[in-house]
């Protein structure tokens, strides 16, 4: 069922609409995708191995990649200025992040995916967004990535220091941008 569809029928039956008819309406128009789409995923798995959730997580990643509106999830986003639950959810997994950073790619500009890569930074996945060109287009996420690499230089051991150096430069050093940003933060 769709996430609005109770909110509607509660507007609905507020307005003196007769249950049955809510009833039958539901009972008319269920397809049952969820129901249909975790049997396939118990088979496959029954007749393929644990491996089989791989391959299918693949192919949806990209239909979502594909069928992406940023301008949609945009509109959405500035109506609340929260990100929607399935996107919180979706933060959760390494398989759902890195659809998100593939959209950030793709759309560089997006409000939402800004928001989201944000609240990926703030749940600790820094370290996946350093390799990301969208993620030094916004300010806050590059922000936070700056302070983590900054952070990790302090407790810095001979044997770490390269490596270290090398995460800040890759940082820094992705854009005019973020160069700049870098100093300005340094300096002051």
């Amino acid at each position: 069922m769709e996430p609005t569809t109770e909110a509607f029928i509660n507007q609905y039956l507020d307005a003196g609409g007769v249950p049955l008819h809510v009833m039958n309406s539901l009972v008319q128009s269920y397809e049952g995708l969820a129901a249909m789409a975790n049997t396939l995923d118990r088979d496959i798995r029954n007749a393929y191995g644990s491996t089989s959730r791989a391959a299918m997580l693949g192919p949806i990643s990209r239909k979502i990649v594909e069928s992406f509106d940023p301008a949609k999830a945009d509109e959405e986003f500035s109506k609340t200025q929260e990100l929607p639950g399935y996107i919180l959810e979706m933060i959760e997994h390494q398989v759902w992040r890195a659809t998100i950073y593939r959209l950030s790619e793709q759309h560089p500009r997006s409000e939402m995916l800004g928001a989201a890569l944000q609240k990926i930074a703030d749940n600790g996945f820094q370290a996946e967004l350093t390799s990301l060109n969208s993620a030094s287009l916004h300010t806050h996420v590059f922000y936070s990535l700056l302070v983590e690499c900054l952070e990790k230089i302090v407790p810095v051991t001979d044997e770490t220091l390269n490596e270290r150096l090398r995460d800040l430069i890759g940082t820094v050093c992705r854009s005019e941008q973020t160069y700049f940003m870098a100093q300005y933060v340094l300096a002051h």
